[in-house]
């Protein structure tokens, strides 16, 4: 199992997520997504590269502001900083996405422990030595680290704890660190040699809420306790304005002239609005605040300067309020974690929710001459949005190759079906010089019953189908644009009687249009006394095969939607799966009005391979007829445990609830068995390749495995590579991996 450069689709965020992302001057943006940090390009919005070499949720980001220049990397070398919740930080060059260090902050002040003191809360980069990075480790410890020699040049753990830091645009030397009580300490004589010490301890600020006054209080008097109106939520520099320090606290925004320590400004909220959250500033020309609310409620203020005898004050005016997320009432209204703006257009904002989305918006000021000729309308308009998926994963497929499989038409469910598209688009056309059957395309059920497909070469997400209420239990592709979707939902349970009926339900989903074909339309094949618990669909398409728990399995010819056996003669199944047919067994297929009309007119015989309680069974298929039915029994094979199997060619490996692997020889009724010391397997898939014997294995824990199906030994596990990942599904990307190798 190799290492290749990382993909990951985001999801749903973690809440440690929150404030993690950041927009560089090179137009990248970065933010966290669990323990990892994604890449995307602001001007295409494309995802363009993922990091992780995190242990931890990620909690901070920050792009170097200038382009390497360190000896050992290239002149266009991009730094970027993260830090995760167990203090540990990694400095990537973006280009590459490998680590050019790392760093941990420890009690013992080292930096070789594989455990830190405390998250990470900050990281700043030096204005004018920007190969040093300072770091702010939870309660009170401050780090500077050398990047160039992957050294510390000091640790200072400060009297108060703090929360944050800002740098002065105008005076390197000079920041202003948060506390947690609500006190602004400024640093007048910052050095990246020597460490702060008594003969540079900071200028101490109170800052307090309208209710106190406006009022800044020294140090020297007795700093209570922050009350919630007096939490400093955000500080920071103007970029236009010396000595001027904006911070915000949930009900007020202030600003501060660090030359006179007084304030010269407010904008205060009435009980209309709810809290501020965050703010961004732009720069002097247009005098503009961004201020988000807790309801992701935007409102924009301008400031305007006024001259009052002997000092200058500030005053507001609110220009508009805007629901940031109005384009999201399809879903509950998602958590806004990211918020930051470009650095060259400061009226472009980003923001990433909780469910993974990336939005990306303008702001648009227009002429309104409707009544009044000189006003204008200022307006967040939305540029793009960038989807994910949107709700918990609970199954997904990966589009096989579609090159090999010798049809004329694929499977498609019928054109005028229903849709139930909610975000659906069109599939992108391939590349030039490439065929459509060679786009690797991946679908992934979710617990509210939608469908996203998305292409695995750009990480796009390609459309979005909602087909139930309920949760999506299985998915097969059936062609080039068609899906099986499967959902057993309990309908009623009666203990006293010990009766439970599920209502089991299969479709087929037209990707292109969002068309929906049911293919078990009986209401009485439909509600069953047990649960639809796998599905197979065979190599070409032509079959699918529904195991239940209670009750036989079936077999269903796709392109007529028709049920070819429901097997009552055999005992319960515990697993099945389709043997690959050989090129000899492909049929013209007579004309059959029954047939869907885009249905493939070349048939093959299949076969299908069924365990037992008791044997292995192999049933072979033509048409929509059954051709012959072989039966075997192994003595010794640890049938009744069976929990999952996969053939290829004439090789059926068994996994069973014990973590073995049963090697069986169809040819030569043989088996072998190999412990894999795991725990219960519950699914195995062989690689696409026609010639490789690799198997993955999947382990209920969640933990899976690489292993030589001809050599019969493991080749990698899981555990080697990310320890923290625990799957609920896997399957090969087609022939993708092939290209990476």
């Amino acid at each position: 199992m190799q290492a290749l450069a990382p993909k990951l689709l985001s999801g749903h965020l973690s809440i440690e997520n929150r404030g993690a992302l950041d927009w560089s001057v090179q137009n990248l943006l970065a933010y966290g997504c669990q323990t990892a940090v994604v890449l995307f390009d602001a001007i295409s919005f494309q995802h363009i590269q993922t990091l992780d070499e995190h242990d931890a949720k990620v909690c901070c980001v920050r792009w170097c502001p200038v382009v390497s220049s360190r000896s050992s990397a290239k002149s266009h070398d991009i730094l970027l900083a993260s830090g995760d919740v167990n203090g540990a930080i990694h400095i990537w060059n973006s280009s590459s996405a490998k680590t050019v260090c790392s760093f941990r902050d420890t009690a013992d002040g080292s930096n070789n422990s594989r455990r830190s003191d405390g998250k990470v809360l900050d990281l700043q980069w030096l204005p004018d030595e920007p190969s040093c990075l300072i770091s702010i480790h939870a309660p009170n410890v401050i780090h500077l680290w050398d990047v160039a020699t992957n050294t510390k040049r000091w640790r200072v753990v400060y009297e108060e704890n703090v929360a944050a830091l800002c740098f002065d645009p105008f005076d390197s030397t000079r920041i202003a660190l948060v506390s947690v009580k609500g006190s602004v300490h400024v640093f007048q004589d910052l050095s990246s040699i020597f460490q702060p010490s008594a003969a540079t301890a900071p200028k101490k600020v109170r800052i307090e809420s309208h209710r106190s006054a406006h009022h800044v209080r020294s140090a020297a008097n007795r700093l209570s306790d922050a009350n919630e109106d007096g939490f400093l939520l955000q500080l920071t520099f103007s970029t236009s304005t010396r000595h001027l320090l904006y911070c915000l606290l949930p009900r007020e925004l202030f600003v501060f002239d660090l030359s006179i320590y007084q304030p010269i400004g407010s904008i205060g909220l009435d009980r209309t609005y709810s809290s501020f959250s965050k703010f961004l500033v732009t720069s002097e020309a247009s005098q503009l605040f961004f201020c988000l609310h807790d309801d992701h409620f935007l409102s924009i203020w301008r400031k305007k300067p006024i001259k009052h005898s002997s000092r200058a004050t500030l005053s507001f005016d609110l220009l508009s309020s805007t629901e940031l997320m109005a384009a999201s009432k399809l879903y509950a209204m998602p958590n806004l974690l990211g918020f930051a703006n470009a650095p060259f257009d400061e009226t472009k904002i980003c923001g990433v929710t909780g469910d993974g989305r990336l939005w990306l918006w303008q702001y648009l000021p227009t002429a309104n001459s409707a009544g009044n000729p000189g006003a204008e309308s200022h307006q967040m308009a939305l540029q793009n949005l960038c989807p994910s998926l949107s709700f918990t994963v609970t199954v997904l497929s990966v589009r096989p190759s579609m090159r090999d499989r010798n049809l004329t038409r694929a499977p498609s469910s019928d054109r005028s079906g229903r849709s139930n598209s909610s975000t659906a688009s069109p599939f992108p056309s391939s590349p030039e010089g490439s065929h459509p059957a060679d786009d690797i395309y991946l679908a992934a059920g979710s617990v509210k019953g939608t469908v996203t497909i998305l292409d695995l070469r750009s990480s796009a997400v390609l459309g979005e189908f909602s087909i139930w209420d309920c949760a999506v239990t299985g998915l097969a592709w059936c062609g080039l644009h068609t899906l099986v979707v499967l959902a057993s939902e309990k309908k009623l349970s009666n203990s006293l009687y010990g009766t439970e009926i599920y209502r089991n339900r299969v479709v087929l989903l037209n990707t292109r249009n969002g068309s929906v074909r049911t293919l078990r339309a009986d209401q009485k094949n439909t509600e069953d006394d047990g649960p639809l618990v796998e599905m197979k669909v065979s190599n070409k398409f032509q079959y699918l095969a529904l195991v239940f728990k209670n009750r036989p399995f079936e077999i269903w010819h796709l392109p007529s939607r028709s049920l070819v056996l429901s097997a009552e003669p055999l005992p319960t199944v515990k697993a099945l799966d389709w043997m690959v047919p050989n090129a000899s067994d492909r049929m013209e297929v007579p004309f059959d009005p029954s047939m869907d009309p885009t249905a493939p007119q070349v048939a093959f015989k299949e076969e299908l391979t069924v365990v037992t309680e008791g044997n292995v069974q192999t049933i072979t298929l033509h048409h929509k007829s059954i051709v012959t039915r072989t039966l075997t029994t192994f003595e010794g094979l640890p049938a009744s445990m069976v929990s999952a199997v996969s053939v290829k060619h004439n090789l059926a490996t068994l996994g069973d609830t014990q973590g073995t692997l049963n090697w069986v020889d169809m040819r030569t009724k043989t088996f072998r068995q190999s412990a894999t010391n795991r725990g219960p397997i519950s699914r195995l898939r062989f690689s696409a390749q026609d010639r490789s014997y690799q198997l993955l294995v999947l382990f209920q824990s969640g933990e899976f495995a690489l292993w030589d199906a001809e050599q019969k030994v493991e080749l990698s596990w899981s555990s080697q590579v990310r320890p923290l990942f625990k799957a609920i599904d896997i399957a090969w990307a087609g022939e993708w991996f092939q290209y990476h190798e």
